[in-house]
């Protein structure tokens, strides 16, 4: 029982830093397509943001039976840095043609 602890104590924290780290990306992705709404649409693009991200939460919700699930995969990682670089060139190309 003591040897279990001990190495379960020694790789503890790779799960709270992947946990930690989709939390930072899915905090900016969300900020990022409020973001992008409000440049590309103004007012009414902040509602439809908010509307996306709530839409988002839920999808991940259901679909790993929690927002910040305890073991997030890899691949749920890269997917929400490829979609906060995205909504990030969105709002960048929208700010620069707007």
């Amino acid at each position: 029982m003591v040897d279990q602890l001990s190495n379960n104590a020694m790789d503890g924290w790779a799960p709270h830093a992947r946990v930690g780290t989709y939390a930072l990306l899915l905090t900016v992705a969300a900020g990022f397509a409020v973001l992008a709404g409000w440049v590309w649409l103004g007012g009414i693009g902040i509602l439809l943001g908010i509307v996306v991200d709530v839409i988002g939460l839920v999808w991940l919700r259901r679909r790993y039976g929690a927002v910040l699930p305890q073991d997030v995969a890899f691949g749920a990682l890269l997917q929400l840095l490829v979609a906060a670089i995205v909504l990030t060139g969105i709002a960048f190309l929208a700010n620069l043609t707007g």
